[in-house]
């Protein structure tokens, strides 16, 4: 966020646009808004989700996961529900803080010419800003959480699961650590490739803002795409 040019933002705004981007990486809602009064009407949206961090925060979260398991030689179901609800009031809170956090709103300038004289005339400052939607956001933070969760479990090898446990994630364990094996060497592959074009087409700075918020974004459309998927 700081190399896309978030920390030149007006009035503080770093920050909360930080939490905005926490608040998209899990899959949750910021709503655009602005005020003009009655010189121009707004309207705005904003859908992308920023994958690196996306998947960056899935696999420390799904280590931090299975990390304890793998101490243990035997866990039953209590324990592992347990485990994952410690995790997801921690999750909860998390989330709900970042939703908080994520609004700001900006002042327009109008400039010195006749628009601005004539906002200054009718009393107008025109706005314009952003806002999590707090309740749907915890709710698919939750349900994103516990997406993560059940793959982390599918993918474990080590893990010291209950008996049902075990013979469900035998059969979709080969899959599911396939699909990640994939989609993990894809980004390995567009990493190369875009710490090459840093070093050697300029705009370093534009360049890794890409990589540190949207390197699977381009990775995984130029996968599919390039195997022939819509």
């Amino acid at each position: 966020v700081w190399a896309a040019g978030a920390a030149d933002l007006p009035e503080g705004a770093f920050g909360p646009v930080l939490a905005a981007v926490l608040v998209l990486a899990v899959g949750g809602t910021v709503r655009l808004s602005g005020d003009a009064g009655a010189l121009a009407g707004t309207e705005g949206g904003l859908t992308v989700i920023p994958l690196t961090v996306t998947l960056t925060g899935a696999l420390l979260l799904g280590w931090c996961f299975l990390r304890p398991l793998h101490r243990r030689t035997v866990v039953g179901a209590p324990g592992l529900a347990g485990w994952a609800a410690r995790i997801a009031v921690l999750w909860l809170l998390a989330v709900l803080g970042l939703a908080l956090a994520a609004r700001h709103t900006f002042e327009v300038s109008l400039g010195d010419d006749l628009l601005g004289d004539l906002g200054e005339l009718f009393g107008v400052r025109p706005t314009v800003g952003f806002a999590a939607d707090v309740l749907p956001t915890v709710l698919i933070g939750l349900v994103w959480l516990a997406g993560v969760l059940v793959v982390a479990i599918l993918v474990s090898r080590g893990a010291p699961l209950p008996p049902e446990l075990m013979r469900f994630q035998a059969g979709a364990r080969p899959a599911a650590r396939a699909t990640l094996g994939l989609l993990l060497a894809a980004v390995a592959v567009a990493l190369i490739v875009a710490l090459v074009v840093a070093a050697t087409k300029g705009h370093a700075a534009e360049t890794f803002a890409v990589i540190l918020l949207g390197l699977p974004n381009v990775a995984w459309l130029g996968l599919t795409v390039g195997m022939g998927a819509t």
